[in-house]
């Protein structure tokens, strides 16, 4: 049974030692995703209308505050996924070889010898180990888990932000591509109109063109000029 747990207790101590591996292999998609959050955030910033008591400035201000404050989220949560925690290790060879030296000796003083010695320290040494180890692995799994937990919620909070960023973008180009455009309503521009008025033969009006000189009138008899 001994020989049966030790090597359980390995697979699993060297599992958990892996995660913590497999971990940091996944801090290149966090560094993608979040440069291209960044890069659309930092488009959006652009694209702001000014500030206005409108339902359209107030949902485009309040969701930029919230992809904002998601990112301060993502980042707290990539940090505590990869900072520095206490794993548990079994015991360095040179104290179990003391440990060891020491059961030799004291159960030799306890009147055993030859193999009988032999099996009563590798006994309790393996004994020790397999706590050892399953302690180690326990402790080492919490860890794991918590830096599992930090991770999977940087990463589903990463992508809640990025849909967010995007919907942004489509609410700013449907509300410049179309609202804005029907809401131009273009006011009816009168053109000038050449008018003129005869009298005389002179052309009066703002597209008049130079003054005439006067026909000259004959007096005849019974008539006006």
């Amino acid at each position: 049974m001994d020989e049966y747990l030790e090597g359980l207790f390995e697979r699993a101590f060297d599992r958990e030692v892996g995660q913590e591996e497999r971990v940091f292999n996944s801090l290149s998609f966090f560094v993608a995703a979040m440069a291209l959050t960044i890069n659309v955030l930092g488009y959006i910033a652009t694209k702001l209308p000014p500030f206005a008591l409108s339902a359209y400035s107030l949902t485009t201000y309040a969701l930029m505050t919230v992809a904002a404050a998601l990112m301060v989220v993502v980042m707290w949560s990539l940090f505590d996924g990869v900072r520095e925690r206490i794993y548990r290790l079994p015991p360095k060879e040179t104290d179990t070889l003391e440990w060891a030296e020491g059961l030799r000796t004291y159960h030799s003083a306890a009147g055993l010898s030859g193999k009988a010695l032999d099996n009563a320290v590798v006994g309790e040494l393996r004994a020790e180990m397999l706590r050892e180890f399953a302690e180690s692995v326990v402790h080492n799994r919490g860890q794991n888990a918590r830096r599992t937990a930090a991770r999977t919620t940087g990463i589903s909070l990463m992508v809640i932000q990025l849909g967010l960023a995007f919907f942004i973008v489509a609410n700013i180009f449907i509300h410049d591509r179309f609202v804005a455009d029907a809401n131009q309503v273009s006011a009816p521009h009168a053109s000038p109109v050449a008018t003129s008025t005869q009298a005389h033969g002179v052309a009066s009006g703002p597209k008049a063109g130079p003054t005439a000189p006067a026909v000259p009138c004959r007096r005849l008899q019974n008539s006006r000029c």
